[in-house]
């Protein structure tokens, strides 16, 4: 554990100083916060409900209307999931049994935003990021229900380092140098998680994981 998050930390470290020193060489340059709740969709909505995220963007606004950004972003979902969800033919109502679910990433990226409309101080844009992230993914133990002839399964970790995408629409209010952005996003990270562990539990595969983001954030912009 110790190891993987001195990796992620020299990695970041590595990823914004090779950025940042090209941005504040010149003017027009930004830094943004940015926060807000991930939906779940496809496979990984069998698994999880809402999750959340945020995100610390540092770019510059070029002359043709891109703001190229440097981005570090977390996320994370985390559910309980009841099962087994039936009994040969009859619903079983035993919510006591459980599965603990956890999902989580940090994604170093690179992002290009295309102003599509402008009319100040309001804008329209179109924003498109992608590179390598690490995800780490948690599934709970399931207890034995010797009744059900459920056998005991034990939890299981998964994690890697792999590839994401993200794109989607948002706009933003300037004020000054202050401004507020908000924006809805499609996102893909490439990874597998488990597949089906028993008839009772009923979880199948997820290859690749998809969620719609919705954020809003705050930016400060020379």
């Amino acid at each position: 554990m110790i190891v993987n998050r001195t990796k992620i930390l020299i990695i970041t470290v590595v990823f914004l100083l090779a950025f940042v020193p090209r941005v504040f060489a010149q003017d027009r340059w930004r830094v943004a916060l940015q926060g807000g709740a991930s939906l779940p969709v496809a496979g990984l909505a069998e698994w999880f409900s809402n999750g959340s995220e945020v995100q610390f963007q540092i770019g510059k606004r070029l002359d043709n209307d891109w703001l190229m950004q440097g981005i570090v972003e977390y996320a994370h979902f985390s559910d309980e999931l009841f099962y087994p969800r039936n009994l040969g033919n009859e619903p079983y109502t035993g919510v006591d049994e459980r599965i603990d679910l956890m999902l989580e990433h940090v994604a170093l990226w690179l992002g290009g935003r295309y102003d599509l409309y402008q009319i100040r101080p309001f804008s329209v844009y179109l924003q498109i990021a992608g590179g390598p992230l690490y995800w780490k993914g948690i599934r709970g133990e399931v207890e034995e229900i010797e009744e059900l002839t459920l056998p005991s399964i034990p939890g299981k970790t998964l994690e890697e380092w792999n590839m994401g995408c993200s794109a989607g629409l948002g706009a933003e209010m300037q004020l000054g140098a202050l401004g507020l952005d908000v924006g809805a996003y499609y996102r893909f990270v490439v990874g597998s998680l488990w597949p089906t562990m028993q008839e009772f539990v009923e979880l199948d595969a997820v290859d690749g994981f998809q969620s719609i983001a919705f954020r809003l954030g705050i930016f400060y912009q020379f």
